[in-house]
Order: C-alpha cells, then structure tokens, then sequence
C-alpha cells in the first residue's frame, strides 16, 4: 500500500508511553475525532482511515539498540503500526488496529526477546504481528485478535529463534503462524519452547512482505 504523506515517529533512543488503563496514550490519525475532540476543525467532513499516518519506526544497531515500551497505549490508523529493527520492545496492555499493513513488527539479530501480552490487535492489511528476531513464548500471551488481517495472530518468520526455555500461555488469541524458509522459527539448541494446551499453530506459504 502507499502511505499517506501524514508524518510518523522514527525512535533511534528510547520512546516510553505510560498510560493507564481510564488514560491510554493514544496515537491516531488527526482526523480521529473520537479521541481528543475534532483537532482539525472540519466537523464530519473527514474521516479516519488505515494509513493517515506512517507509524512508529524503531531503528538501532547492534551496538546500540533502541528501545520502546508502551503500556496501555493505543496506536490507531497507520501506515505500520510499531515497526522495530535492533530494538528492545515492549508493548503491553495497549492495542494497535486499523494498520494499513502490519500492526507490530520486531526484527534484528540483536533485538532482545520482545514483550507483547495483554494487546488487542484489530484489522491489519498485512499480519497483525510479526516477530523475526530472538524470542521467549512466555512473554507472547494474552493478546486478543479481530478485523480482518493477513494472519490474525502471532507470526514468526525467518530469524525468528526462542532463546531461552519457557510456557507460550494459551490465553487470549492462543493462535502462532509460520511463514519463510527454510525455517521461519528454530528452538535453539538446550532451549525447551512449550506450547500450553489450546494453542494453535498454522504454517503457509505466503511470504511477508512488509
């Protein structure tokens, strides 16, 4: 798709949103009425729609990784929700919805395991979430998945490596997918990834793109 030419967030430092759960920080379109009131003055004449603006760009490097944690915040209406390259994450108890493509990406050879639990995750153009980096599936529970999207669920592609022993919850949307070849997720050697009962895992052979 092709983003609006709305500006975004390019975090190369550290980004930290505290809301609660009565006053999320909130992230949207300046044409979102319903948060905020009618900031652009024009009444209805203009409604929000996927990819007003571009989103959150997390990007660091290996020898200085960038950081993110957003709690109880909502990012609505954009290009790439929080998209992540060499950055440690955490999103929690937030949601991201209305993604023109991808909600929630995390990518790196260095990235540390990235925190997602308690997100609702709405209608997305491509898959709601996609982890290509070091994972642990304990800190990957509890989020919850509607609206239409390429993959409604957590989807693990190449580079995609649980690092360390742990219990993938199955609360929420227990729902895991694979895409990518040759493998699009590896348990690392003396690491035991296990998955609780109720967990669903789907594999395909459509290529993320995003």
């Amino acid at each position: 798709g092709i983003c609006c030419s709305a500006a975004g967030i390019s975090v190369i430092g550290s980004l930290v949103a505290n809301g609660t759960a009565q006053n999320p920080v909130t992230f949207t379109s300046l044409r979102d009425d319903s948060v905020g009131g009618d900031t652009n003055g024009d009444g209805a004449a203009t409604s929000p729609a996927k990819g007003n603006w571009q989103g959150i760009q997390v990007s660091g490097s290996s020898g200085a990784l960038a950081q993110v944690s957003l709690d109880h915040t909502v990012i609505a209406y954009p290009d790439r929700g929080l998209q992540a390259s060499q950055a440690a994450v955490s999103m929690t108890n937030g949601a991201a919805r209305e993604c023109s493509r991808v909600c929630l990406a995390v990518s790196g050879s260095s990235s540390p395991d990235p925190v997602v639990t308690g997100n609702s995750f709405g209608s997305a153009g491509d898959e709601a979430v996609v982890l290509a980096s070091a994972v642990a599936l304990d800190k990957l529970g509890g989020n919850t998945f509607s609206g239409s999207s390429g993959f409604a669920g957590i989807m693990f592609t190449y580079g995609a490596h649980v690092d360390h022993s742990g219990v993938f919850p199955a609360t929420g949307s227990a729902m895991l997918g694979l895409e990518g070849h040759p493998a699009a997720l590896v348990v690392d050697a003396g690491v035991t990834a296990t998955l609780a009962a109720g967990t669903t895992v789907k594999s395909g052979n459509d290529a993320w793109s995003s």
